[in-house]
């Protein structure tokens, strides 16, 4: 009759008993890998299916665009009014604006000024957003003097030492064509332009 030694015996039980926690361990980290694993495939599925009904919308709006002309009503280049397209546009909100070829500048006068600008004299333009240039162009218009409808008040005010400050005047500046050769679409409406007119 063989005889199991009792150490070995319990050596043995316990080796037996370690080994099958580590197995039952084993078995419950590859169910809960198995459940993530269906998780992550279940979550990519979906992905998928979202990531292709927006490819399905992306071609759609593609072909409906590429039916859809757009005129301008003169030669020019277009200028963004918003700088963020992430929200939809309302109906009838405008977000570009059309800028001419044809730039050109107003500039404000005293009326004490006004005596020295004619129509046709020739001006020196300097924009502070484009150094690298100087700019050339020539007045096309001088708004009118507004008559003061206070002549009454005026006169009385005037036996009162009182000085009736300057009224100020547009004066249109147009660009000429080849000074803006190149540039014209730098040109935009806003920019801050300083202007020496060659007086007479």
């Amino acid at each position: 009759m063989f005889r199991v030694s009792p150490l070995l015996f319990s050596k043995t039980k316990k080796e037996y008993e370690s080994a099958l926690s580590e197995c039952l361990r084993a078995k419950m980290t590859l169910v809960s890998v198995s459940d993530r694993v269906r998780e992550i495939q279940a979550l990519r599925d979906t992905n998928y299916s979202k990531m292709h009904a927006a490819e399905t919308t992306v071609q759609q709006t593609e072909t409906q665009l590429s039916f859809t002309k757009i005129y301008a009503p003169a030669n020019g280049h277009v200028l963004f009014d918003k700088p963020n397209f992430a929200h939809h546009l309302l109906a009838g909100e405008p977000f570009l604006k059309l800028v001419g070829d044809d730039p050109w500048v107003v500039a404000n006068f005293n009326e004490n000024q006004l005596k020295h600008i004619k129509l046709g004299q020739r001006v020196t333009i300097r924009i502070e957003a484009i150094k690298q240039r100087t700019f050339h162009g020539e007045v096309v218009n001088i708004a009118p003097l507004a008559h003061n409808s206070f002549g009454g008040m005026a006169l009385l005010l005037s036996l009162f030492a009182f000085i009736d400050p300057p009224q100020t005047v547009s004066v249109k500046i147009a660009f000429d064509s080849e000074s803006v050769l190149g540039l014209a679409e730098n040109i935009d409406p806003g920019l801050n332009a300083f202007v020496e007119i060659e007086a007479r």
